[in-house]
């Protein structure tokens, strides 16, 4: 084997490492991830040819420059390349997550620093997370009232830091009163930094959230205000959204819907042919009747009356009753004229059949057919509550059921 090279001297050693050293560049981001197309190859050599040329200009040594018409200054001393950096339009990415409101970045403007973003405002306020110096903090709420009141005598701002570090203590000197939105979070859960665990909880927020609290809080003061001095403006800050009275149902519209539902209602009582033996008491089962009826109906009028129901709504619950009455429906004849198979009396209801065997099945059983007993199998098997008369008809119809079998 070769011999080991001789040892490097510390200054070979130091020299050596900083040729070999990387040298640091900034991370390039992407929002999308890009896929490699067609054409790609062409463009990475013209931009492998444009760094070339660069590194020679470089290399090359400087001309003196010559004064450009367009960094002329203005007439109040401001240079006119700032103009056009600050109405540079907004980068795509920017318009792109913005969807539908895109329009209000058309007046976004860009700024070297704070001073220069605020200059032409009368009031400031900044946002924080602890109380600074003698500067007054409030929350969102009562900042938003101080926001819209300023706004009457001149151009007021909102100053909203990064997502890191917040405003600098220069930029939070510029502010008139500063905002805070309290949160019920932990402290232990920030890590027990003093700058989150203030009286009314951590303060943190992200950015966006923070942006879009204040602006639903200015929303509404400035919609309160429009209503404080037009008597005839109905805003969203009265508490109620309205629905436009054109789709809302009347008075009589709801009464009409009322009786369609108690008319299905009524035309799916159990067994309405039936009659209970004598020695039942049929005042009582009449007044139970009617007892019965006056509930359901003032029920019915109750849930119509709760809320304002829209005409589009209700349609589906007019569709109901009808259906429902016209599966119950019955005529004394068939659509040829001629009589029914009970010889002109009422057909069976839709219920009547089905109560009726679940009823039956107890006597066949051997178990004893009681108004209790009965009304427990119809409300497991069938889903129903059945009254007291309804029942006592299914047990004797069950009965001479099963005598004429």
């Amino acid at each position: 084997p070769p011999p080991p090279p001789p040892p490097m001297t510390r200054a070979e050693a130091a020299e050596d490492a900083e040729v070999r050293e990387p040298q640091w560049r900034p991370p390039q981001f992407s929002v999308w991830p890009r896929v490699r197309e067609e054409g790609d190859e062409a463009e990475e050599a013209q931009e492998a040819e444009t760094r070339a040329e660069a590194e020679d200009d470089a290399a090359a040594p400087e001309a003196p420059e010559e004064e450009d018409a367009s960094s002329k200054t203005n007439d109040d001393g401001t240079s006119s390349d700032d103009d056009d950096y600050t109405r540079a339009p907004l980068c795509e990415e920017a318009y792109r997550f913005a969807c539908a409101a895109d329009w209000l970045l058309a007046d976004a403007s860009r700024h070297d620093s704070h001073v220069d973003a605020i200059k032409d405002c009368t009031f400031v306020m900044a946002t924080t997370a602890r109380p600074r110096g003698n500067v007054p903090l409030v929350t969102a709420r009562v900042a938003a009232k101080m926001l819209v009141e300023e706004s009457k005598r001149g151009k007021v701002a909102v100053l909203f830091g990064n997502e890191r570090t917040g405003l600098t203590n220069e930029e939070l000197a510029q502010a008139h009163a500063c905002v805070a939105i309290p949160t019920a979070g932990q402290g232990s859960l920030c890590r027990k930094s003093l700058k989150y665990t203030g009286g009314t909880g951590p303060t943190s927020l992200n950015l966006s959230q923070a942006v879009g609290v204040l602006a639903y809080e200015l929303f509404m003061a400035a919609d309160a205000a429009v209503a404080e001095t037009d008597a005839t403006y109905r805003g969203v800050a009265e508490g109620a959204i309205n629905i436009p009275t054109s789709q809302l149902m009347t008075v009589g519209e709801k009464h009409t819907l009322k009786n369609e539902l108690i008319a299905a209602r009524r035309s799916l009582d159990v067994l309405k042919t039936v009659s209970v033996s004598d020695d039942d008491d049929d005042e009582e089962d009449d007044d139970e009747d009617v007892e019965g009826d006056d509930r359901e109906e003032r029920g019915i009028e109750r849930v119509l009356n709760a809320a304002p129901l829209q005409r589009r709504d209700a349609a589906a619950l007019f569709q109901l009753a009808r259906r429902v009455k016209a599966v119950s429906a019955v005529d004394a004849s068939d659509d040829d004229g001629k009589e029914n198979e009970n010889g002109g009396a009422p057909n069976p209801g839709p219920l009547d059949e089905k109560v009726t065997r679940v009823v039956a099945r107890l006597a066949e059983n051997g178990e004893t057919l009681s108004v209790k007993r009965a009304r427990a199998r119809v409300r497991e098997a069938l889903g129903l509550s059945l009254t007291d008369k309804e029942i006592r008809k299914a047990i004797r119809k069950a009965l001479d059921s099963r005598r004429e079998a």
